[in-house]
């Protein structure tokens, strides 16, 4: 992922620097793209915190990421047995 958004962005983008940190924080590694998060921006527009709270959960915006972060899928039904 680091790879394909340096070449997309043409910047020198580490693994390190792409950890979401969440879309209740405010900071973050890559906070300009955090704005642009299609997860984030529905959160945002849904009025709650995180996906996991949604009714709608999982809907097509973090179902699209499992498949290529399995580990946001854990950590969000974690947090969704969690509430």
């Amino acid at each position: 992922m680091a790879r394909e958004w340096s070449q997309t962005f043409n910047a020198d983008i580490r693994p390190v620097d792409i950890n979401c940190v969440g879309c209740p924080s405010d900071t973050g590694p890559l906070f300009g793209y955090c704005a642009t998060c299609g997860i984030r921006v529905c959160a945002r527009e849904h009025g709650i915190e995180t996906c996991v709270v949604c009714a709608d959960y999982p809907c097509e915006q973090p179902t699209r990421w499992f498949s290529r972060v399995p580990e946001a899928k854990a950590t969000l039904e974690k947090m969704r047995g969690a509430s």
